[in-house]
């Protein structure tokens, strides 16, 4: 980076049938996006994350590393594995984050990015009934979670 630079950092997570991404500059969210057809195989991942990262530009990218005790189904492990080969084709800095259990729970979780970042703050969900669906917001903070823990902004609350 040059004098004068913006730190641009893209988090990067695949969750539940769900890629996205949260763009940090300076520590602050510019940017969020979300695809479902990304997920459907590993050619269609790499295309939405070829997309994003035309039109973002990130220094960095930051994914999670689904070889440490990762919960992901093999699908998403395999989506997640071609991410990280299509990202050596670019001049970006890869980062790969264990995701760790931090909170009792994603509400929790969401809750605390939510503290900590105000502008995703009305994104933090509500906690669901047992037989709903999870909500989809839930990836945004999965995707701050592995930035923090790439070392990318420290704790903030």
């Amino acid at each position: 980076m040059t004098k004068g630079e913006h730190l641009a950092v893209m988090a990067l997570t695949v969750r539940a049938g769900r890629m996205a991404y949260v763009l940090l500059i300076d520590e602050i969210v510019k940017d969020l996006a979300l695809s479902r057809v990304a997920t459907r195989n590993e050619e269609s991942a790499c295309a939405k994350l070829d997309e994003w990262l035309r039109l973002l530009r990130p220094n960095a990218v930051v994914i999670e590393d689904y070889r440490m005790d990762c919960k992901k189904s093999d699908k998403t492990k395999r989506v997640i594995r071609a991410i990280k080969h299509r990202l050596e084709q670019y001049s970006v800095d890869v980062f790969e984050a264990p995701r760790t259990q931090e909170y009792r729970n994603i509400y929790d979780e969401a809750r605390w990015y939510g503290k900590c970042f105000p502008e995703v703050a009305h994104l933090v969900p509500k906690r669901r009934e047992p037989w709903a669906s999870e909500p989809s917001t839930v990836i945004y903070f999965e995707a701050l979670a592995l930035a923090r823990l790439a070392g990318f902004f420290p704790d903030k609350v």
